[in-house]
């Protein structure tokens, strides 16, 4: 593990960061110019939007300009780029096999073009990546002195909440005008965002950022070499030499026995490898999407699955978060208390939301009495003894987060239409539900809750005609 993956060699005269993004600014809106000429609007656009956020970047950066004898490239940076391509061929890959067919189809399959995916792709990545940044600058405005250090992407610092909620947003401006649902579009990205997740905390792992707190004596062997990060030399992070948990444990134990200790060490102490939790997390989540996707196409309920599941895990693993980006406000209550409270409520959205689509009336039932289990036995392990002192706790930023969007999710997930109206994953957007015609070849879904009961009263016989007498 280490920040800096590797140095590319730079010539001793200064190079211009703008000279590049003005040129790659130029080839896009050349290339906007010739989709344009051949009529291909969405190719177009797609262009212009490139041309336009690479022209931004240049002014930006026009007094940048590197002069010393290599160019660093961060591990992050490496990882968040390599989501970014596989998110890419992943979604592409899902529309061409994904029936996209809309009414306004002129082809006889009615697939979506795939500049449009490619181009609502583009747009929620950007989006995606400027509400991840915003979200970390709001939350961390102590780290940042000038507008050079906020738009300094290349060293980290995104949240990934901020860029679900901008790539959401983004995805949803740029399809009203292709008049396609946003909720589709979520479900075809959503293996994507899944698999960017995994890749990113890779990233995370090897920067040294998003790291947990101390573990105790007694955990693993294996668990303690995983979340041992090395004294690195040479200034790789902006608050000098070392990785950020021997940054954290160096000011932390400053004049204490176990700094004392730390000075000796070529390493931080054993923290909780949260980066390595949260990929596993995201591999788990692409298994789970896909899972989703061929049981059940209905719009909204594979992004929704998604961002619920998320949430969950990310409530938990906040809690042994030890990074200095770890914010926390709101309310404080014990450990225990926290901790079950949270479940409690994932477990209410589960049981009122996701859980009523289990056709099986006493498998419903179980499913929604054991969604409280983790709640109830997590109080009852953590609750500690009646003679110890307790040390309140607040919620994190990711955790209010985590839990807001997660209850949304499971409302949405549990109040998807049955009808599925026309089962592709993309349909057009209509004013009204009254206006939108499913295919016939649909049958209607049986409902899928008890809740929910069907009209069995037989249709009245219309009534027959008596001839009157002459």
């Amino acid at each position: 593990m280490h920040p800096i993956l590797f140095r590319i060699p730079l010539p001793h005269w200064p190079l211009r960061v703008w000279w590049a993004l003005a040129v790659l600014a130029a080839l896009a809106a050349i290339y906007a110019g010739l989709a344009r000429r051949r009529g291909d609007r969405n190719g177009a656009f797609g262009g212009v939007v490139s041309a336009v956020v690479l022209a931004a970047l240049a002014y930006l950066f026009r007094g940048t300009a590197f002069e010393a004898g290599s160019l660093p490239i961060f591990s992050y940076g490496v990882m968040l780029g390599a989501s970014l391509v596989v998110g890419w061929f992943l979604t592409l890959r899902l529309a061409a096999t994904a029936d996209l067919s809309t009414p306004e189809s002129e082809s006889s399959s009615g697939a979506v073009s795939r500049d449009v995916v490619a181009n609502s792709f583009l747009v929620a990545a950007l989006f995606a990546l400027l509400g991840a940044r915003l979200l970390y600058v709001v939350t961390n405005l102590d780290e940042f002195h000038s507008l050079g250090d906020m738009v300094n992407l290349r060293r980290g610092g995104y949240t990934a909440y901020g860029g679900l909620v901008g790539g959401v947003f983004g995805s949803w401006l740029y399809l009203r005008t292709q008049k396609l649902s946003v909720l589709g579009w979520a479900d075809l990205a959503a293996p994507g965002l899944a698999i960017g997740l995994g890749l990113t905390r890779i990233g995370c792992y090897l920067f040294g950022c998003d790291f947990g707190s101390r573990l105790g004596a007694g955990a693993p062997a294996w668990l303690q070499r995983l979340g041992t990060f090395p004294h690195w030399v040479g200034a790789t992070q902006d608050a000098g030499e070392g990785s950020g948990p021997y940054l954290r444990h160096r000011d932390r134990y400053r004049g204490l026995p176990e700094g004392a200790e730390l000075l000796h060490r070529d390493s931080s102490f054993p923290v909780h490898p949260t980066q390595i939790y949260e990929a596993l997390v995201g591999f788990a989540l692409l298994g789970l999407v896909l899972w989703m996707r061929k049981r059940d196409p209905r719009q909204g309920r594979t992004f929704t699955l998604l961002v619920f599941a998320y949430g969950v895990a990310r409530y938990v693993i906040e809690f042994v978060r030890d990074d200095p980006d770890h914010r926390t406000f709101g309310p404080a209550f014990s450990f225990h208390v926290m901790l079950a409270c949270g479940l409690g409520l994932f477990a209410l959205g589960f049981a009122l939301g996701i859980a009523r689509v289990i056709r099986e009336p006493q498998l419903r039932l179980a499913a929604r009495i054991g969604a409280f289990v983790p709640a109830v036995a997590a109080f009852a392990v953590f609750r500690p003894a009646a003679f110890v002192a307790t040390v309140d706790t607040q919620l994190s930023v990711s955790q209010w987060l985590a839990l807001i969007t997660g209850l949304i999710a499971a409302y949405v997930f549990g109040n998807t239409p049955r009808g599925a109206e026309g089962d592709p994953l993309l349909v057009p957007v209509t004013k009204s539900r009254s206006k939108s015609v499913a295919p016939a070849a649909v049958a209607p879904a049986e409902p899928e809750d008890e809740d929910e009961e069907e009209d069995d009263e037989p249709e009245p016989e219309p009534p027959v005609a008596i001839p009157a007498k002459a």
